[in-house]
């Protein structure tokens, strides 16, 4: 009878202890997510890389990591990966944790949909179309430069506080209707025809230079100190509500005329190579803030780069610099 009550506490034992095991297992594979990602390697001497990290800013903390390279090599814990020869690899990456993801590789397809506490997103030089970020809601930051996007779809990303898409040649349109903590967006160098900023109220930096703008309504962005609209086809440009800009760069527009009036806080300029006249030039020079000065030094910059006649500008004390 002992031995078969000792069998019996055994197994009742292994029982538990498999049942355990199962349980922590079934735990750690839980904590565990998944990224796929396509890549089109077309220069096998480019590194690959993808980086992650338990927290975004500066102290960035990294993930665990396990990645299946699609040519056979799985890494823990390491980032980079040169592949042997060109072609389309299918990746998978596991993560914990994750909460901000970077990537300068030439992804063409990548799914992040597990990844729903992911709060900073940055990826450059891909061959990506579109990017859905409809289950990362609680995205902050977010960058897709250099890409071959076309749209991006940002309804769901109602947190993002910082966006820049810059240098995505493809990207005609972008909706921001629905990002309204947005308080610093760059998006130049694109083929933006229009830009609807009109539920941006907390803007406080715009840089969307470089695109096919023909108008561009700020009057709603009063929060604005930086704004750069350069290289467009603006042929007017009402900054009377902008009464906090302290920095300006509106050159190669089609402006023929410019009032600064109201914007007593501007400390530098660049309006160049725009249709302006001398007398429209003398109208604009006469609208500028007086110039400040740190230690005796001018801070006021005007930067010019036609031949005008400045001397408005330096009797209130801009310095004044060709280009």
């Amino acid at each position: 009878m002992k031995k078969i009550f000792t069998l019996l506490v055994m197994v009742a034992l292994a029982t538990c202890w498999v049942s355990c095991s199962d349980d922590d297992d079934n735990d750690d594979n839980a904590n565990w997510q998944e990224i796929k990602a396509t890549l089109e390697i077309a220069d096998p001497t480019k590194a690959s890389d993808f980086y992650c990290y338990t927290s975004s800013g500066s102290n960035n903390n990294a993930c665990e990591t396990i990645i299946d390279w699609g040519d056979g090599t799985i890494d823990e814990n390491k980032n980079t990966h040169y592949y042997s020869h060109k072609g389309t690899y299918y990746v998978i990456i596991k993560v914990k944790g994750l909460k901000k993801f970077t990537s300068s590789t030439q992804i063409s397809v990548i799914d992040l949909s597990e990844i729903t506490e992911l709060t900073d997103l940055s990826l450059g030089y891909s061959s990506l179309n579109s990017l859905d970020l409809s289950k990362n809601v609680k995205l902050i930051t977010l960058s897709c430069y250099n890409s071959s996007i076309n749209s991006i779809n940002l309804k769901s990303n109602t947190e993002l506080n910082e966006l820049s898409v810059q240098n995505n040649k493809q990207l005609t349109s972008l909706d921001l209707s629905n990002n309204t903590k947005l308080t610093r967006l760059s998006c130049r160098n694109n083929q933006l025809t229009s830009l609807d900023l009109s539920k941006n109220i907390k803007l406080t930096s715009l840089d969307c230079a470089s695109n096919q703008l023909g108008s561009l309504d700020l009057t709603k962005n009063v929060e604005l100190t930086s704004l750069s609209c350069s290289i467009n086809k603006l042929t007017s440009l009402d900054l009377s509500k902008n009464t906090k800009l302290t920095s300006l760069n509106c050159a190669i527009n089609q402006l023929g005329s410019l009032d600064l009036t109201k914007n007593t806080e501007l400390i530098r300029l660049e309006c160049e190579e725009n249709p302006f006249t001398q007398e429209t030039v003398n109208a604009l020079l006469n609208s500028l803030p007086m110039g400040q000065y740190y230690n005796g030094v001018p801070q006021s910059i005007l930067f010019i780069s036609d031949k005008w006649d400045t001397s408005i500008a330096e009797e209130k004390g801009w310095r004044v610099e060709q280009r």
